[in-house]
This record gives structure tokens, sequence and C-alpha cells, in this order.
């Protein structure tokens, strides 16, 4: 229903015994929805608005250990 919203959750498990390289978390929304301000969080923290660009969604972690995982959530709106 328009105007309605949802919520995403991406989950990442980073395993094995070697480094993640240059891992980046992305995800381009669908043309139906729209992204909901300052609700884009990293484990439950809020990391503002920055990593969204015509709501596609980029965060960069960099180089990762294995055995982390990393959660991302945030808010859509149906056009």
């Amino acid at each position: 229903m328009s105007g309605s919203e949802v919520t995403y959750q991406i989950k990442v498990d980073i395993s094995g015994t070697g480094t993640a390289k240059n891992l980046i978390i992305s995800d381009q929304l669908p043309n139906e929805l729209t992204y909901v301000a300052n609700s884009l969080t990293l484990n439950n923290v809020s990391i503002g608005d920055s990593n969204i660009i015509n709501d596609k969604i980029n965060i960069i972690l960099g180089d990762q250990n294995p055995n982390k995982t990393f959660i991302v959530q945030f808010k859509a709106k149906i056009k």
C-alpha cells in the first residue's frame, strides 16, 4: 500500500579462516521504494545517511577478520 513502511535487514556472516578483503555491503532499493531518512543502522547503531545515494546503500567495512557478523537495517517507504 502506498505510503506504508517496510523494514529491511541484511545479515553478513564472515566465516572461514582468512580475512575478508575490502568488504562492502551494498543494496539498491527497487523503484517502488524510497529510503526513509535516518533509519540506517549497523549492528543496532545509527550510522547516518551519508552511506545512501539515490536509494542505494553502500557501507564500506574494509578488511574484516573471520567469525564476525554484521547486521544492517533500514526502513523504506512504498511510493
